[in-house]
C-alpha cells in the first residue's frame, strides 16, 4: 500500500488530495487460483532417512512446478513446518516463487497445532482472493508426517474442525505418510467417518499428488 498526493489550483488556491493505491499481491489475478498449504513434520521422530526423504520431496515439488507453467502461475503455496513449535517457512506466494527449504529433525510433534495454523492460513488466502476479485478452486491441505502427535490435548478440536471443513467441501485433505513407522490409523481419523475411500499417500507419490492438482484446472 502506498499514498498518492494530487495537487491542483482552484481560484489561485492550491488544493491537495490523497488516496491509497493498492498493489495486488496475487499474481495472474485473471486466472482461477488454487491455494495449497504444505505442512511438514520436522520433529525428532523424523531423524535419519525420514527427514532426508522429506527434503528430497520438497525439492521434487519445485521441479514438478517448474515443469508446469500453468500450475506455477495458478497455484499459490504456503509452507508450514512443525516440531515443538509451528513456523510459517513461506507465506502464500505464487508457486513460481517457491524455493524448497531444507530441514533438520528435532523437537516434539505439535501436529494438531500445525493443522490448525494451516487451516487459518487457507481461510485468510481465500479472503484475499475474494478481496481482489480472484476466482479460486477448493484449497488443498497436504500434510507430511508420521502421524504421531504429541499435542493430544488439541487433537479432538482440530480433527473435528478439519472433518467439518472436508464435509462442507471447503478444503481437500491429502495426508502423506513419511518414515518407517507411520500411524496409518491415526492419519485416517482426520477424515470424516462417512468417507470410506480415504488414501494415505506416500512421499514417492508426490507427482501423483501434484498431478491431481493439475487435473483441477487442466
Amino acid at each position: 500500500y502506498y499514498k498518492t498526493i494530487a495537487y491542483w489550483k482552484i481560484g489561485g488556491k492550491v488544493m491537495a488530495d490523497t488516496w491509497m493505491e493498492i498493489t495486488n499481491p496475487i499474481r495472474n489475478p485473471g486466472e482461477r487460483h488454487l491455494a495449497v498449504a504444505i505442512v511438514v513434520d520436522t520433529s525428532t521422530s523424523m531423524k535419519g532417512k525420514a527427514i532426508e526423504k522429506l527434503n528430497h520431496t520438497l525439492k521434487e515439488i519445485g521441479q514438478i512446478l517448474d515443469e508446469d507453467c500453468v500450475a506455477s502461475g495458478r497455484i499459490d503455496l504456503t509452507v508450514i513446518s512443525f516440531n515443538s513449535t509451528v513456523k510459517t517457512e513461506m507465506k502464500f506466494k505464487s508457486a513460481i516463487e517457491y524455493q524448497s527449504p531444507e530441514f533438520v529433525a528435532d523437537g516434539r510433534t505439535v501436529l494438531n497445532k500445525a493443522i490448525g495454523t494451516a487451516l487459518d492460513a487457507l481461510e485468510k488466502r481465500k479472503r484475499e482472493f475474494r478481496e481482489f476479485g480472484v476466482f479460486y478452486y477448493r484449497p488443498c491441505l497436504i500434510v507430511f508426517s508420521d502421524w504421531k502427535a504429541s499435542d493430544l490435548d488439541q487433537e479432538c478440536v482440530v480433527r473435528n474442525r478439519l472433518q467439518n471443513e472436508i464435509r462442507r467441501k471447503r478444503v481437500i485433505f491429502m495426508p502423506v505418510g513419511i518414515g518407517d513407522d507411520i500411524d496409518v490409523k491415526k492419519a485416517m481419523e482426520y477424515y470424516p467417518e462417512e468417507k470410506t475411500c480415504c488414501p494415505l499417500f506416500r512421499c514417492d507419490q508426490v507427482r501423483e499428488i501434484f498431478g491431481w492438482t493439475g487435473r483441477i484446472y487442466g
